[in-house]
């Protein structure tokens, strides 16, 4: 190992947990919380980081206002990923010195190992996301569309996106819609579900599952 960075590449869809801490510029805590990388070192390089997807953007004056399509990759850097998890990650000197270090500790790994954490990475992140791809290469995500500053509402998703977080079909989520069974809005001509509707939803299967494991007195 050594040389380029080794590039981990998930693109798929938010989970709440990870869409709130986004919110909150929490994101470092809820990977510490996960047992994933969480540092940022001295020159602002972190071995994870997320992509978040925006389906528009509104100004006013200089005020940003953005409608989060649920889409994110996380790119990690898995030689950093694995050597913060190997070391705890201390480390206070430039880029150039924690590169060298990485680079010397990266030789000790072997392909098992490397497979191991990536593996363990993926596994813990799906616990924030749902991934739907894998690449080892980074391309951004579309860029967002630009509206008046008063078209954009930053707590609705789309049919897609619920119908990806449900694993269902989008056709079923838009019959719902249509049907009353799930609270959605229409903005033009196209559905958009509150997010507390869509964790209703979330609670009200895992409750269901819980209930059929139960076993029967």
């Amino acid at each position: 190992m050594g040389g380029d960075i080794m590039l981990l590449v998930l693109k798929g869809y938010a989970k709440r947990n990870l869409l709130r801490a986004y919110q909150l510029h929490k994101i470092s805590e809820l990977l510490k919380v996960r047992g994933l990388p969480y540092k940022t070192y001295t020159y602002g390089k972190s071995a994870i980081a997320f992509e978040f997807g925006v389906e528009k953007e509104g100004w006013h004056r200089n005020i940003k206002r953005q409608k989060l399509s649920g889409e994110v990759q996380a790119i990690i850097d898995l030689e950093l990923a694995i050597w913060e998890l190997e070391t705890g990650g201390n480390y206070s000197g430039g880029e150039l010195g924690l590169r060298y270090e990485i680079q010397e500790f990266s030789k000790t790994l072997t392909p098992e190992k490397i497979n191991e954490f990536k593996e363990m990475i993926k596994e813990r992140l799906k616990e924030l996301m749902v991934i739907t791809e894998e690449k080892d290469r980074w391309e951004p995500l579309p860029r967002p569309e630009i509206v008046p500053f008063s078209e954009v509402f930053d707590n609705y998703f789309t049919p897609e996106y619920v119908a990806k977080i449900l694993k269902i079909e989008r056709e079923r989520v838009i019959a719902w819609c249509r049907e009353g069974k799930i609270k959605a809005i229409k903005v033009g001509k196209k559905w958009r579900i509150l997010e507390e509707e869509l964790q209703r939803f979330i609670q009200g299967l895992a409750n269901y599952e819980k209930w059929c494991e139960e076993p029967l007195e």
